[in-house]
């Protein structure tokens, strides 16, 4: 009999919790109602206050419950970054304006949105509120392909050839160098095009742009390779033959021109 009574005791008491944590879910759902048919209200209070030409009053109560939600707990206490590689975080937080403890409600994600996506490594964003004290913003960057030089001038570009920065080069170094004025637009092709022959790709230097007619590749080991304006795939291919049966690439010639599609010339170093 006794252990039946503490068994009925038990469960009872898991009831009780069971509806106490309800309650807690509850409540916090009927204050986010009461939080949106506050601002649905005032919404509705603006469109009618507005045409009488009395903002400031509008401002006023907007203001006042935009601050009783922010006291009841819906106020910013994180802003998490995710997807950021490349931009600047303290940029793109001095955009968004933001301050701790300020009303998680009056957060404008649409013009913050906007203002992220001004940053040259942004392709896309997404802000979302996590109720009740969280900012996400998801990024999605632009990939760096090339680093573009122009005169003196060097740039990291994507594969569109927009400019995504000119600092911090070192840490780009691994990327392909393209060379030229017009340069940037076609890099992606012709870095694309080369690395269809390893053997290839993984000995040149720089891409130089010519007149925005055609490429030369310029060697690791200063050997220059003129490529013609069209079937560029194919001359590469010939060159990755040569290279594989001959070792072109590592006799001692200055350049080697392929211009021309019934011939291939050879400018050989003077000793």
């Amino acid at each position: 009999m006794a252990k039946k009574t503490i068994r009925k005791k038990l469960a009872k008491n898991k009831k009780v919790k069971k509806i106490s944590i309800l309650n807690k879910q509850k409540l916090k759902k009927y204050a986010i109602i009461m939080i949106v048919g506050l601002f649905c209200l005032t919404s509705l209070a603006f469109i009618f206050i507005d045409n009488n030409q009395n903002k400031s009053f509008f401002q006023m109560a907007k203001n006042r419950i935009l601050q009783m939600t922010a006291n009841a707990g819906f106020s910013i206490k994180e802003v998490n970054l995710h997807g950021r590689v490349n931009a600047n975080s303290e940029l793109i937080l001095n955009l968004i304006n933001t301050k701790e403890n300020s009303p998680i409600f009056a957060f404008d994600t649409k013009s913050s949105s906007r203002f992220i996506k001004e940053i040259s490594w942004v392709k896309d964003v997404k802000i979302r509120r996590k109720l009740p004290n969280t900012i996400d913003i998801y990024i999605k960057e632009k990939k760096p392909v090339a680093i573009w030089q122009l005169g003196k001038n060097k740039f990291v570009i994507d594969k569109d050839g927009n400019k995504l920065t000119a600092k911090n080069l070192d840490k780009f170094s691994d990327l392909p160098h393209v060379v030229g004025k017009d340069a940037a637009k076609s890099a992606k092709y012709i870095i694309d095009t080369v690395k269809a022959e390893p053997e290839i790709y993984k000995q040149i230097q720089s891409f130089i742009n010519i007149n925005n007619r055609r490429w030369d590749i310029k060697l690791k080991n200063d050997v220059k390779v003129k490529l013609p304006k069209q079937d560029v795939e194919l001359a590469l291919a010939i060159l990755a033959k040569m290279q594989k049966k001959e070792n072109i690439l590592s006799k001692r010639i200055k350049y080697i021109d392929m211009r021309q599609q019934d011939r291939i010339i050879l400018k050989v170093t003077k000793l």
